[in-house]
């Protein structure tokens, strides 16, 4: 069994992390280095077997774990160099609380975290990364100057944004260019103390008009940005990492901010770090999301949708929703593929990340099946003006609706990298 920091009790190497999909590979070996990584693709690849990999195995579908082929648990944490240009060069086995967790005693810290940081860094980098800190720092990938893999030929290959189309395909397709062995990527200098400031807007329009109103005007003043919406109500939460000193001052919000009538908590950063985590793990829950990217014109209308959907529904009690809204930002120098590229979003603006989680009991069927097709529902809806899924966990069967020239580019990409579609085989909508 592996023994998986954050999931949902010890997951089985055949068990996925929704605890909705279950297979047997033929065989699972755990690496700690990346020569022990090479050695078992290559020996895969050479009998023809599909390998698949898992980190943390925090995947919304099946490409982390492997039906009939060799599943690679990934337990490389070797490699850690911090450098005196405070860049750190790590091995993708660490999950992003190890790494901060080192980086802290260093006195720096990741620019990005992602809301459940028990993932692996290679994990994320499949996928790009999202925050609340995208608001002002872009996704991880922005943040991350060069990836080393091993592709569909066993060969170590090292990729950065100067890579283009191979870069891009490399940090947005769940792992299908190639095992991930090591990241290198900036850090930020460890600030003490956290000023969090929280906004309870009555309505899901009052969300809306806040979230947008505090996007323009938080800019430049606040790292990190998140709206939120639950069983209990909506907020939107801006925080800056800072000196105790500063950490309530009603001059971090400003005279534009101070007017609303925001809640402030100081705390120390190492602190916030824990609270910004997910919830405990349910028995017998099923764990299904989907995360979308919209353009900032029409979050109104992808909002009203998802609380019409997820939230309004006479069940919905029993399936406990939540959404999160991070508002994102992409850095100039290191554009993420997922918001220019692949997502296809127009970007004249700020973008927004809307991730929606619900969590049924796993042997009620109807309920399991009604979040599917929710998000089905939601995956229209965000297609219908332009938007497009970041995680799109179950929408499989519309593959092609959001086709379009990068992906075709990317399958192309894929194909001559991969011939016969060995590595981290699974369902990937967006490829």
């Amino acid at each position: 069994m592996l023994d998986k920091s954050g999931g949902p009790g010890s997951l089985g190497p055949s068990e996925s992390f929704s605890g909705l999909i279950s297979q047997t590979p033929a065989s699972v070996k755990t690496v700690f280095n990346a020569a022990e990584a090479q050695a078992c693709i290559k020996a895969a690849l050479d009998a023809k077997q599909p390998v698949n990999f898992r980190g943390a195995g925090h995947s919304f579908g099946d490409h982390c774990i492997s039906d009939g082929g060799v599943l690679i648990l990934n337990a490389d944490k070797s490699r850690f160099d911090l450098r005196e240009d405070h860049s750190v060069l790590v091995s993708g086995g660490f999950t992003w609380t190890e790494l901060e967790r080192r980086l802290n005693r260093h006195g720096r810290r990741c620019p990005v975290l992602t809301n459940w940081p028990d993932v692996t860094v290679a994990g994320t980098m499949a996928f790009g990364g999202f925050g609340c800190s995208s608001y002002s720092q872009g996704s991880q990938v922005d943040n991350v100057t060069a990836i080393e893999l091993i592709d569909g030929s066993a060969s170590v290959r090292r990729l950065g944004p100067a890579d283009h189309d191979l870069w891009g395909v490399a940090t947005c397709a769940s792992g299908r260019l190639g095992f991930i062995t090591a990241v290198e990527m900036s850090t930020q200098p460890l600030a003490p103390h956290l000023a969090q400031f929280t906004l309870r807007p009555p309505s899901v329009e009052a969300l809306t008009q806040d979230l947008q109103a505090v996007a323009s005007a938080a800019s430049g003043r606040f790292e990190m940005m998140m709206g939120q919406i639950d069983l209990n109500g909506f907020k939107v939460v801006i925080g800056q990492p800072c000196e105790p000193s500063a950490s309530t001052s009603p001059a971090l919000l400003g005279p534009d901010l101070g007017a609303r009538d925001w809640r402030d908590v100081s705390m120390p950063y190492a602190d916030w770090f824990v609270t910004m985590q997910e919830r405990a793990f349910k028995p017998k829950t099923a764990y299904i999301w989907a995360d979308y990217v919209v353009a900032e014109e029409h979050l109104a209308q992808m909002l009203k949708s998802t609380h019409q959907m997820a939230f309004a529904h006479p069940g919905a009690v029993a399936w406990r929703p939540r959404t999160r809204i991070l508002a994102m930002q992409t850095k100039a120098q290191a554009p993420s593929p997922q918001l220019l590229s692949t997502t296809r979003v127009k970007n004249d603006g700020i973008l927004y990340g809307v991730g929606v989680y619900l969590e049924p009991h796993i042997e009620d069927d109807a309920a399991v099946q009604h979040c599917r097709h929710t998000l089905h529902e939601l995956l229209e809806t965000c297609l219908g003006f332009g938007g497009r899924p970041y995680l799109s966990g179950w929408h499989e069967p519309d593959a092609e609706i959001i086709a379009d020239d990068d992906l075709s580019t990317a399958r192309e990409i894929l194909a001559r990298q991969d011939n016969d579609s060995l590595m981290n085989p699974g369902q990937m909508p967006l490829i």
